[in-house]
């Protein structure tokens, strides 16, 4: 609907008095049109539009998965460095015990000076360590409030340890269908779906066009006559649009969409090769680890028998404290 004050022209289509007056247009329209698609064009982009929008969506998800992951590892990373430092505190304690007795041999005459300093300069190093490790702890509990959208200070009570963490074990096989879920490789499939419909949707522009329209409304140049029955106006025809001229345009158009559809497809498969590929090697890491872990496990079942046994034989006076 609109009205405007409007001067006709003389050399117009309105000839005197109407010609050279001044009017107030009025109109009001109702109109309705629709497209019949015969061969589909709307269908298809409707379909890439959704397939836009599932790639955005996944895209979404491998952000929220990318994030979730650096948590984790953050987490870990600080429970590591918070056992390191428990075990760097306890060869500071043990160093400095042995300092004490190596300083009570010196005074009986049983070391030399010489030993005494090496014990005084193991300290130092030990401390530096610490000093070295708690400098990292402060920035992995900064890393995670800032992963998690918190305050500096809201993770500074933080303090994991390896032994309260607990590890799911892994499936002895890793299905497709399971790679098949990762939030990047449903992306990369979204995309080709959508560069698929956006190549069938070009190929239907080499096609009529059919639109069929209608309108029903007033049209007044007389303001108080604007709803009176006589301003009724109405339209309604098709409309065929023939793309006779433009096929060397809509043919370099469809070898574009044909282009992005087979670069769609080869970042798809590429996404799938390292999908597998990262699979692989997390699942070969995994193991790896495990039996390292086990190799770990005999090591120290070894040291500490062999300090028990130690113990055993300075309890019987056969061995010093050193």
């Amino acid at each position: 609907a609109s009205v405007k004050r409007e001067l006709l022209s003389r050399n117009g289509l309105f000839p005197p008095p109407y010609g050279g007056s001044i009017f107030n247009q009025s109109n009001a329209t109702f109109g309705l049109s629709w497209d019949a698609d015969v061969f589909g064009r709307e269908k298809h982009d409707l379909e890439a539009a959704l397939g836009s929008a599932r790639a955005a969506q996944a895209d979404a998800d491998v952000a929220a998965q990318q994030i979730a992951t650096q948590v984790v590892r953050t987490y870990f990373s600080l429970a590591r460095l918070e056992s390191q430092r428990a075990v760097a505190q306890r060869t500071y304690d043990q160093r400095k015990q042995m300092l004490s007795l190596i300083q009570q041999r010196v005074s009986a005459g049983l070391d030399t000076v010489v030993e005494q300093k090496q014990g005084e300069g193991a300290l130092p190093d030990t401390q530096a360590q610490i000093e070295s490790l708690a400098e990292q702890i402060d920035l992995a509990r900064h890393a995670l409030a800032a992963l998690t959208a918190q305050p500096m200070d809201a993770t500074a009570a933080l303090a994991p340890t390896l032994e309260q963490l607990h590890v799911s074990p892994q499936p002895p096989v890793l299905g497709a269908d399971l790679i098949a879920r990762r939030p990047d490789v449903a992306a990369a499939l979204a995309r080709v779906e959508a560069s698929k419909e956006q190549v069938a949707s070009q190929k239907t522009r080499f096609y009529p066009d059919i639109n069929f329209s209608a309108g029903f409304g007033l049209d007044s140049i007389n303001l108080g006559k604007f709803l009176e029955l006589p301003s009724k106006t109405w339209s309604f025809g098709p409309a065929l649009h023939l793309p006779i001229f433009e096929g060397g345009q809509l043919r370099a158009q469809l070898k574009g969409k044909g282009a992005e559809r087979d670069a769609a497809i080869q970042a798809y498969n590429q996404q799938v090769i390292d999908a597998v590929r990262e699979a692989a090697d997390a699942a070969t890491s995994a193991a790896s680890i495990g039996r390292q872990l086990a190799l770990q496990r005999q090591a120290l079942e070894a040291s500490t028998a062999s300090y028990d046994f130690s113990q055993k034989r300075y309890g019987q006076g056969l061995g010093n404290a050193l």
